[in-house]
């Protein structure tokens, strides 16, 4: 991350918490974590982060900063996934080396 970043763990937005909400001087995060991961929970997190970008564009008082949606998991997603996640622009950074 970048220098002078805020880290702001399970931040609340309306009634949701995200696991991580990160802002930098021209950008904000929204990162779903996931510690045990199958196929079924990717994609679960895939539509709450498709959700919570929902909430946010339709926030009145939202900043102009762009957005970046990140999907954070211990093991690799599926094909399918992985062109779900390009198509609507989530980035997923998977921990298997």
């Amino acid at each position: 991350m970048p220098p002078n970043t805020v880290r702001q763990p399970n931040y609340k937005f309306y009634t949701f918490e995200f696991d991580l909400f990160v802002e930098t001087g021209t950008e904000y995060w929204i990162v779903e974590a996931k510690v045990k991961a199958d196929e079924g929970t990717i994609y679960k997190s895939m539509g709450q982060l498709l959700f919570y970008r929902y909430l946010w564009e339709t926030y009145s008082e939202r900043p102009k900063n762009q957005l970046r949606l990140t999907f954070l998991c211990p093991r690799d997603c599926s094909d399918i996934s992985k062109r779900f996640l390009d198509e609507y622009n989530i980035e997923f950074v998977s921990l298997v080396p």
